[in-house]
């Protein structure tokens, strides 16, 4: 299949589904019960996987080079989507407190060379990806970080997003190497786990302050809406990304800044924004617990899908059953943990 077709129609699908989706959440209204709510929640949950999961999708044939000025046009992408959602919720207010979720997660993303260099992306992406989601749930579960336990839900990571060209890169090299590689994977890991508990904790403070009779002006609260810290997070990306590729450029004056990324990283950055956006209002409803092993796990699984259909990937008979299986153990793993919802 022709990469550019496949670029074009992901641009058109970004773009629509961008201001689609933002505005059907904005216009969701509660049924006394909630269940208009959740039914919203499992779509974003929907949504969230396929954007994480096909996000990569147009840099797929493409050379990034050393990353860094991809990893910018991902950051524009991803700051486009949460201006627009700023724009179709009515300007709300601006929390600095909480870019400190999106400049984590950026940190993050920062290392995602090194461990990719050191360890090669499939297992990178298990080491990081393991560490991402056992840090997501344990901190709604257990109430990590300041955050409160399982009955208030937060925000959380999503599947990390930089330089990736769809290739294994480097060899793994020296054991050294490689157990340094792992070490950085598991601390990635952390931060991409933990990059949305400033707002969660702005929110917390905001439910405290609502509930307080002796607060006479609840204006000063923080907003209880987790898609009210959108902006903020997806600002904290951008700055944290901008102050990273000036570095970088310094440092190395021959940092490639190419034409051709530019396209392919702001379409990924849409893709990811608008999952992003998703896994907000989905974390919000259905809690830590239950939508971050869903958006954490199944996107690996449509990657791996859209490679067999669209690129060919993981031909021969022993790969399709290792696949199938993956992908039998994900829909018993999400029928279970959606089923548990109901004996929360």
């Amino acid at each position: 299949m022709d990469f550019l077709v496949v670029s074009e129609n992901v641009a058109v699908l970004a773009s629509s589904t961008t201001t689609t989706t933002a505005a059907a959440i904005a216009t969701t209204t509660s049924t006394p019960d909630g269940s208009n709510d959740l039914a919203i929640a499992w779509i974003c949950t929907v949504v969230a996987c396929l954007g994480f999961g096909s996000n990569y999708l147009p840099v797929k044939k493409c050379d990034t080079r050393d990353g860094q000025f991809f990893s910018l046009m991902v950051a524009c992408g991803i700051f486009l989507v949460g201006f627009i959602q700023w724009l179709a919720f009515g300007l709300y207010k601006f929390e600095p407190i909480a870019m400190l979720g999106g400049v984590i997660w950026a940190t993050g993303n920062l290392f995602v060379p090194i461990i990719v260099q050191r360890l090669g992306l499939g297992v990178g992406q298990l080491v990081w990806g393991a560490t991402n989601m056992l840090t997501g749930w344990a901190t709604g579960m257990f109430g990590l970080f300041g955050v409160d336990k399982a009955p208030m839900s937060g925000d959380a990571p999503k599947p990390e997003e930089v330089n990736i060209t769809g290739e294994e890169p480097t060899t793994q090299g020296s054991s050294s190497q490689f157990l340094i590689g792992f070490v950085v994977a598991l601390g990635a890991g952390v931060l991409f786990g933990s990059n949305f508990d400033p707002p969660t904790v702005l929110q917390q403070q905001g439910k405290a302050c609502a509930d307080d009779p002796t607060i006479a002006d609840k204006s000063t609260c923080h907003s209880q809406d987790s898609l009210d810290y959108v902006i903020s997070h997806f600002t904290g990306v951008l700055l944290l990304t901008i102050v990273a590729f000036v570095v970088f450029k310094l440092a190395a004056p021959s940092c490639y800044i190419g034409k051709d990324v530019v396209l392919p990283g702001l379409i990924a950055g849409i893709l990811w924004g608008i999952a992003q956006v998703c896994w907000f209002k989905a974390n919000a409803v259905l809690s830590y617990v239950i939508a971050f092993p869903i958006i954490v796990g199944i996107p690996g699984v449509i990657a791996a899908m859209w490679g067999v259909v669209l690129f060919g990937e993981n031909k021969g008979r022993k790969n399709m059953i290792c696949l199938s299986i993956i992908i039998v153990l994900q829909a018993i793993s999400l029928i279970l943990i959606a089923t548990s919802k109901g004996n929360a």
